[in-house]
């Protein structure tokens, strides 16, 4: 572990070797997993047999140094895309007046690692044949890449003289615990939670300590759990025939809910640190692999008694996104860095509140979030969007290298009369201000890119496509107005790179689409999608994303309620307000009925708040 960390100080920045350490992060996250597992077999894990081999246990002493290194290496494995995304966004602010030096510098990284990319094609296609041709692109590409590196090298040469900090924030160490204590309030809780092959690993830093535990489920029987959570609140997960009609006839009432698997994540993760958490508000969760998509407000500390679809027993339940206002973070570094240099960065927005959606398309009209529908058409529909979405990105490539969008695939999605409801709906809360709501032929990607997107609050509300749906070159994105005619400024599709681009001053952006807080949820994957990752990038400071489709008729009322609480109650986070908003929809018995209520999580649990959100 101190060899791998060794290596990244020495490592220098160019952009060879920063690709370099981009290809190892995978193999060193699995390292810091088995680190993590050695040491809990060493330390509060050792066995009676290892005892009776001659083991001998650790003093206390040495059981807390090996907490602490077990600490920052569970920070390591839950690096994250979004994690650095901050990170790059703090590094640009202390770069002061260099700060349009250090942008330069991201976007030449960026175009040198398309050109090395397409190198490597051009090279892996020729299979060893020589021509006139093929020489010319070789020589070519590898004449930008030195001009680009060279271009670069003088911008390094600059930053390291005039602003030395921002080399140090790129590549950030992990936190010791009192530098991680430092962090939080006394009010406050970080919890890490990492899945491996061995066990579970979770642990609680606080002003009281550090706590480490290791469950023994291990990450297939994690994902097992938080699949079948997924299915039941309408997730887009991928079920077998069995599971599909298992799951289907389990459950009794109305609208039955796998309260058993909610329980089970809880005893594992949550039940054996529980009592260091008496007494907090705010609980921070990192977690990895599948556990990043999933709500942990969601988890119950027991199974109530009835029926699990009874509108009452599921109000009765005891959340545990009752008992603390949680919130997402990528990592506990990215929560040192909103706090240490975004709180007081950002000047203040010349507008409360900016709505963008409700794109013009031609598709049939679509409600979000039905819950029977989604999973009974998730397949079906899965297979259909596939040979869609090829043919949607499989146009012109970009400088980038990703494709411009076909419009004429773009504009056959379904289009959501839902999302200009909710979105008029926060625009009236903050007085149907002028130049605050951009809806149809107005929700234009030309828009976006062009305009001071500079608001307290920006909502966005559409279509949100993940790299693990549309497949190829193509990027997540957000899906506005196509134009008649696509060019690579406006093709209809606002990619994650092109948010990064954007320029941001927002202290909420909330992104009501499909799942636009988690990744793919495989081992490894980023804990967060490539669309926070940008969001953040590109200056958010907090984000407020869904984990699936946002039902219609709640959307408006959730989002709505949380922005109107925080507003009317100063002395609340946004946290408490979040955590508020989702009690009153649960507790809200207007939608009971026969086959329907909003007491299920699948209607007020789909959103995560992402960032700093107890201030």
């Amino acid at each position: 572990m101190r060899d791998i960390r060794a290596a990244r100080e020495v490592a220098g920045f160019t952009p060879s070797e920063e690709a370099q350490l981009a290809r190892e992060e995978k193999s060193q996250s699995d390292q810091f997993r088995l680190f993590a597992n050695a040491a809990w077999s060493r330390g509060p894990g050792l066995v009676a047999e290892a005892r009776e081999s001659g083991a001998k246990p650790l003093t206390a002493s040495e059981q807390a140094g090996l907490r602490e290194e077990v600490l920052t290496a569970l920070q390591d494995t839950l690096a994250s895309a979004a994690g650095k995304a901050i990170s790059a966004t703090v590094a640009r602010k202390a770069a002061g007046p260099l700060e349009p030096l250090a942008i330069e510098r991201e976007e030449l990284s960026l175009q040198w690692l398309a050109i090395d990319k397409a190198l490597i094609k051009i090279l892996g296609e020729s299979n060893g044949a020589s021509d006139d041709a093929q020489n010319e692109r070789r020589n070519n590409l590898r004449a930008q890449l030195a001009k680009l590196e060279a271009d670069m090298k003088a911008i390094d040469e600059r930053l390291q003289k005039e602003a030395p900090e921002y080399f140090a924030l790129i590549r950030p160490e992990a936190l010791a615990l009192a530098a991680a204590q430092e962090v939080l309030a006394s009010d406050e809780a970080a919890l890490m939670v990492v899945p491996t092959t061995y066990g579970t690993h979770v642990m609680l830093v606080s002003d009281e300590g550090l706590r480490w535990i290791r469950s023994d489920w291990i990450s297939d029987k994690v994902d097992a759990a938080v699949k079948r959570l997924l299915w039941d609140v309408g997730a887009d997960v991928d079920v077998n025939a069995a599971e599909w009609v298992e799951w289907g006839e389990e459950g009794a009432g109305a609208y039955p809910f796998a309260f058993d698997s909610a329980h089970a994540l809880y005893r594992e993760l949550i039940a054996p640190i529980a009592d260091g958490l008496q007494g907090k508000k705010h609980v921070f969760i990192s977690a990895s692999g599948s556990l990043s998509s999933l709500p942990f407000g969601m988890l119950v500390s027991e199974v109530p008694t009835g029926d699990s679809g009874d509108p009452d027993v599921l109000r009765s339940a005891k959340w545990f996104a009752d008992d603390y206002a949680l919130i997402q973070i990528p990592t506990l570094q990215s929560l040192e860095f909103l706090r240490k240099y975004r709180a007081s960065d950002g000047k203040a927005a010349s507008l409360p509140f900016l709505g963008i959606g409700d794109p013009v398309l031609t598709g049939k009209a679509q409600k979000r979030g039905n819950r029977r529908s989604s999973q009974s058409n998730a397949k079906s529909a899965n297979a259909k969007n596939n040979g869609a979405f090829k043919r949607m990105f499989s146009g012109t490539p970009t400088r980038g290298g990703a494709s411009i969008a076909n419009i004429s695939e773009l504009r056959k999605m379904a289009r959501l009369p839902g999302t200009a409801t909710e979105l008029t709906a926060m625009w009236e809360e903050f007085g149907k201000l002028d130049n605050s709501l951009y809806l149809a032929d107005q929700a234009t990607e030309g828009f976006v890119r062009t305009q001071s997107l500079d608001a307290n609050i920006i909502a966005f509300a559409t279509h949100g496509l993940l790299a693990g749906e549309i497949g190829g070159t193509a990027e997540p994105g957000l899906v506005l107005t196509p134009p008649s005619q696509a060019s690579e400024s406006n093709d209809g599709y606002l990619s994650a790179s092109e948010i990064s681009a954007l320029k941001l001053n927002a202290d909420w952006v909330i992104l009501s689409a499909c799942n636009t807080a988690a990744g793919d949820g495989s081992e490894g994957a980023p804990g967060l999608s490539g669309l926070a990752r940008s969001f953040f990038y590109a200056g958010a400071r907090n984000l407020l994303a869904s984990h699936w489709p946002v039902r219609d008729d709640v959307a408006a009322k959730l989002t709505v309620r949380t922005i109107s609480i925080a507003r009317d109650n100063p002395q609340l986070s946004r946290a408490e307000a979040f955590q508020q908003a989702m009690r009153e929809i649960r507790n809200d018995k207007g939608a009971d009925s026969d086959n329907d209520t909003w007491a299920h999580p699948s209607a007020w649990a789909p959103f995560s708040l992402i960032g700093d959100g107890a201030k």
